[in-house]
């Protein structure tokens, strides 16, 4: 229950709210930015376009959410958007939001005995501006830039036993999993090993999804192993700067 002095009459039928997950990242760290547009009349026809950010990967996530909400009292139905977005540049940037343009229905004035009409109004929204500070990469940081904060190695082998034959192919199957990036940004996997055995690396496999409103991207590499000559051998570490 408010007070009748906050009641807003000029509360708008239509309107844009945005709402971004950092304010502050490192250039190529991915930032989520959910768009809500509110509508209070039925909309007979419209279009949103995607937010906008010189020099950035943007990326819608999943599909549109619809559900209602009550503000001051007054019933919208709301449409939720979520896009991935990745600055190329650092500096001091500014998103610029997504714009809906349609034709939102009205009663009308005009009635007959039989029929009530309805006229449409066209509408054009966009939500505010949103600053973001995007720092570079740090100088003294080595390898390939992973601005990620979920980094995962996995490895296994095929087949899973402790003991092989001279000549036999033994598969080492390594699996990288990065959040908040993308497929294209994940580094090389590369395996080194000792005298006496010789490594076949196959072409690595790259899979991209999404989980908790975030990208997972993974890449897969298959590794064949095969011993020359007997003995017992220590495989160098794998490792991943991020």
């Amino acid at each position: 229950v408010l007070p009748s002095d906050a009641t807003n009459n000029n509360q708008q039928d239509i309107f844009i709210t945005n709402d971004i997950s950092a304010n502050e990242v490192f250039v190529q760290q991915q930032m989520t930015l959910t768009v809500k547009l509110h509508f209070s009349s039925e909309l007979k026809r419209g279009t949103l376009t995607e937010p906008t950010l010189a020099g950035a990967n943007i990326t819608q996530i999943g599909k549109d959410i619809e559900n209602e909400t009550i503000i001051n009292g007054r019933r919208y139905r709301v449409i939720e958007r979520t896009y991935a977005i990745s600055p190329q540049q650092s500096g001091e940037v500014i998103i610029q939001s997504p714009l809906f343009s349609g034709e939102i229905m009205q009663s009308s004035s005009r009635r007959s005995n039989f029929y009530s009409f309805a006229d449409t109004k066209p509408v054009s929204v966009v939500g505010e501006e949103m600053a973001v500070t995007v720092k570079p990469i740090p100088n003294n940081y080595q390898g390939v830039w992973l601005p990620s904060e979920l980094i995962a190695l996995h490895q296994e082998w095929q087949p899973e036993a402790t003991e092989f034959k001279v000549g036999e192919p033994i598969t080492r199957v390594i699996t990288l999993t990065a959040a908040g990036l993308s497929k294209e940004q994940l580094p090389e996997i590369a395996m080194h090993v000792p005298s006496g055995l010789k490594v076949y690396p196959d072409q690595a496999e790259l899979h991209t999804g999404i989980n908790n409103n975030r990208l997972v991207s993974q890449k897969v590499r298959n590794f064949a192993i095969v011993a020359s000559k007997p003995g017992t051998y220590r495989l160098p570490e794998i490792s991943i700067p991020w």
